[in-house]
């Protein structure tokens, strides 16, 4: 684990505008953590932490983001 930053498995607030962030998430999801707790690492002071981000089927939020290229070719094939 990287010492810069302190993922703690437990449930509290995460960061999600952290660069660290999608580390953290990495070894969440390699350790099958329902959930982890950035309150005690020294990046949380760094970044202002807005909200809790959570996405439900009914969001009109984008999930995920392709390349055009990618996304052309499945367009594509449908």
């Amino acid at each position: 684990m990287d010492k810069k930053r302190n993922p703690i498995y437990r449930n509290g607030s995460r960061n999600v505008f952290c660069s660290y962030y999608p580390d953290c998430l990495d070894e969440a999801a390699k350790k099958s953590w329902e959930f982890w707790d950035c309150g005690q690492c020294v990046n949380n002071a760094l970044y202002n932490p807005a909200f809790e981000m959570s996405n439900t089927v009914s969001d009109t939020v984008v999930y995920y983001d392709l390349p055009t290229e990618i996304l052309e070719n499945v367009l594509e094939e449908i």
